[in-house]
């Protein structure tokens, strides 16, 4: 199943379980007010009733005549009842019209199973003079209860909790509690009609919900899978190697920050694809010179042109040699890339191994007659690799004299900062072009664009050095040198 599909049915189930649930709250609540509504109309009218018994208590101070005699209350409530019944119709308050335009009859406020009959006897007419008829005499059944004031029974069934206590007032306190039966369902007809009526209204209001639910759903659905059909197919270019196609999706929630990291993704993958291509025909074009160079020279011995001697066997040898350091090189560049050069640090003397490296270095840069000068500094001890740091070391003053012009100058030294160790080499001319700066630690890559062979070199030799520097959790910046030419600055953690 489609996304847009679980969306839309997960979103359709849950409105329609939420308003489900809504319609059956609603049926339930609708039920429990017309029972609670039902038993105060009953209690208020039994208003009469509570007055007519305050005044027998005024008249008698006690309840003698009704004490365990529930059929006497209840014969002295319905004759009550009945004398309120038959006053004129003109005195009672007006009853609304029935809903099918008959004038409907006062229901007694008493409400319970008489209902019915008078309900039948108001459909055959009235007395002459405008009175109801009167209704047959009520059954007398125990439905009502005196209690004290305490709550204590005088009359009637005990179950309080299952009673409606009426206060009998008298003099502002309550002398007695008069108990009606809670009625427990509606049992009316109008009621039971009122009911229905409401319940089929609640009904269609739900299902109207439902299908305005379903209406809004479905284009909501398409809404949120729009970006993700769009990011799906930018991604199928991607993996079809497309690196040119561009997305753009004008929204401002998680769907516009995705697809931002998605177009940022292509742009990384189009710029190592143009790496790796430029790092295979560089790479291509650094073993096809001395490969061709020995491959002339060795020609031209077999020709005859030139001697097989000493000084030609010198000459394959040193091609060799440096075909042999290019490859080294590639090797130990791509093992870093992978993660595949091993280290072994330990507590080193940095300033000790400079002033080694420094040593060594010295007569290449005679031969140059370049001036290496070692900047005198205090010792400084890092964790790191002691084989890599002398490779980096290396590396750096390797790159200084080849590309120091003759009777320049070379300054190499330590400084502490905090907690870190800062090796800085500077050289004389020739500079090298802001430009150019970024780009000296990529793979292959030289300021002499003709990859001139009396400059030497692979340019590979920065590239590792950076390597070197990333394994060490160290940095390396490069900048202009108040000599005049290139400045490089690593920064290692002691």
């Amino acid at each position: 199943m489609r996304i847009q599909n679980k969306l839309f049915v997960s979103w359709l189930c849950s409105s329609a379980l939420l308003i489900t649930s809504m319609v059956l709250l609603l049926q339930w609540s609708v039920d429990r007010g017309m029972l609670e509504y039902v038993n105060e109309r009953q209690a208020r009218a039994l208003e009469p009733v509570v007055e007519a018994l305050a005044e027998q208590f005024r008249d008698n101070q006690d309840w003698a005549q009704f004490e365990y005699n529930p059929r006497q209350l209840n014969q002295f409530i319905h004759q009550i009842q009945r004398r309120f019944d038959d006053r004129p119709l003109r005195a009672q308050h007006p009853r609304p019209e029935h809903r099918f335009g008959k004038r409907r009859g006062d229901v007694p406020h008493g409400g319970g199973r008489h209902d019915d009959e008078r309900f039948g006897n108001e459909q055959r007419g009235t007395r002459p003079g405008g009175e109801r008829p009167r209704p047959p005499p009520p059954r007398t059944v125990a439905n009502y209860s005196l209690f004290s004031a305490g709550k204590i029974l005088i009359a009637g069934k005990a179950n309080i909790d299952k009673q409606i206590l009426i206060p009998i007032m008298l003099d502002g306190s309550a002398v007695a509690w008069l108990g009606m039966r809670r009625q427990e369902q509606i049992t009316e007809i109008f009621e039971l009609q009122f009911l229905q009526n409401t319940r089929q209204m609640i009904v269609l209001a739900g299902l109207f919900m439902i299908a305005l639910s379903v209406l809004f759903t479905l284009p909501l659905a398409r809404h949120f899978v729009a970006p993700i059909k769009k990011i799906a197919a930018f991604v199928h270019d991607l993996s079809r190697g497309n690196f040119d196609a561009s997305l753009r999706i004008d929204r401002s929630d998680e769907f516009s920050t995705l697809a931002r990291d998605v177009s940022e993704l292509s742009a990384t993958l189009k710029e190592n694809d143009s790496v790796r291509k430029r790092w295979l025909a560089d790479t291509s074009h650094e073993l096809r010179t001395p490969l061709a160079i020995l491959r002339g020279e060795i020609e031209a011995m077999i020709d005859g042109v030139r001697p097989l001697d000493q000084h030609n066997m010198d000459s394959l040898h040193q091609e060799t040699i440096h075909l042999g350091k290019l490859v080294d090189d590639l090797y130990e560049l791509s093992s870093a890339d992978i993660g595949g050069l091993r280290y072994q640090k330990s507590a080193i003397n940095l300033q000790s191994i400079l002033e080694q490296q420094v040593q060594h270095y010295q007569t290449i840069a005679s031969e140059r007659t370049i001036d290496l000068r070692l900047i005198p500094g205090d010792s400084a001890v890092v964790y790191a690799d002691d084989k890599r740091i002398r490779q980096l070391i290396d590396n750096l003053l390797d790159n200084a004299c080849k590309y120091t012009d003759r009777a320049g100058l070379i300054e190499i030294g330590l400084t502490t900062v905090g907690r870190n160790v800062v090796l800085l080499i500077e050289d004389s001319a020739p500079g090298v072009a802001a430009e150019h700066l970024d780009k000296l630690f990529e793979h292959l890559f030289r300021v002499d664009d003709s990859r001139n062979r009396s400059t030497g070199g692979s340019g590979l030799g920065l590239a590792i050095v950076q390597r070197i520097v990333d394994a060490h959790q160290g940095t390396i910046t490069t900048s202009h040198s108040k000599l005049g030419g290139l400045c490089i600055a690593v920064t290692l953690p002691r």
